[in-house]
């Protein structure tokens, strides 16, 4: 005769107000017919964490203190993280133990909750130019004239929270100076505001002479000769990109443009011939009559 053998399920349930436990369990064998399970509690721990909180355009800096309740062991990428909306290009880089985002500090994709925890979320955008000229300037545009009151620009990645960026220094040669940022493409160049004066030698536009400015001295681009001028009130103004560093300015013949009638001493941005040099508060070269070897001096 067949005996149909009961199951019994002792489960032990306890609920205490405020508290939560977790479904892990012990199990427990008695004889063939019964099992018990046995609730392990644990208790959650909480994570408080910073997030960008920009409070005006151009605020890089601001965070914005939050907090949520976890368990040990939950993933990060599970918690309910509450960010505000930053815009700019910026997006979300990894979390760091610490706010100065040094990579030691970087978390890695797959960390877990380790009891009570700071978090700062690191947010960074690519392709950004910076300079210093009294306050920090971020471009992720061209722009028209800035005033450069320091020799370096840089390029590269910014971290919110941090100043500055993170990639290359382009050297200006001038302590100072009037520049233009074009990007490209997703490239960046730079060009250096110049007046060309000829108001000390009036009868350089004479005769239908052409007037160029020889560019050389730049690390990436090959010497060579700017457009004509055009004079009004006997100046001209030229971006040059900022790579070169000397120039001449020259008059040619205008049925023989191989054929120079008059050029100046070679110009140098950071020496003279004997007054000043290029800085933000002087752009304009001036030719001078008088003459060196039969090459006309100039002057800042």
């Amino acid at each position: 005769m067949k005996t149909n053998k009961k199951v019994i399920l002792s489960i032990l349930t306890v609920a205490l107000l405020g508290s939560s436990f977790t479904s892990a369990f012990a199990l427990t064998t008695k004889g063939a017919t019964n099992v018990e399970f046995d609730f392990a509690a644990k208790e959650k721990v909480t994570v408080t964490y910073f997030v960008p909180a920009p409070n005006a355009e151009g605020d890089y800096l601001t965070f914005e203190e939050k907090s949520l309740k976890a368990y040990e062991g939950d993933s990060l990428s599970s918690l309910g993280f509450e960010f505000n909306s930053i815009g700019g290009g910026f997006s979300f880089d990894s979390w760091n133990s610490s706010n100065d985002f040094a990579s030691e500090t970087k978390l890695s994709d797959d960390a877990t909750v380790t009891g009570d925890m700071t978090l700062y979320s690191k947010f960074t955008r690519n392709n950004v130019l910076y300079f210093y000229n009294e306050e920090h300037n971020y471009l992720t545009a061209s722009s028209g004239d800035e005033i450069l009151t320091q020799q370096n620009y840089y390029v590269g990645i910014q971290t919110y929270g941090k100043y500055g960026v993170e990639g290359e220094t382009i050297n200006l040669t001038s302590e100072s100076g009037i520049y233009k940022f074009t990007l490209n493409e997703g490239n960046w160049s730079c060009s250096r505001k110049l007046t060309i004066s000829i108001k000390d030698v009036t009868w350089w536009n004479s005769d239908g002479a052409i007037s160029k400015l020889w560019c050389f001295g730049s690390s990436s681009l090959a010497d060579g000769y700017t457009d004509a001028f055009t004079f009004t009130d006997n100046a001209s103004t030229v971006y040059i990109d900022a790579s070169f560093t000397g120039f001449t300015f020259d008059r040619l013949n205008p049925g023989d443009l191989t054929q120079r009638r008059n050029q100046t001493i070679d110009i140098s941005l950071n020496s003279d011939s004997g007054s000043k040099k290029y800085t933000k508060d002087s752009i304009i070269i001036y030719v001078n009559g008088e003459t060196v070897d039969g090459k006309n001096k100039y002057y800042y």
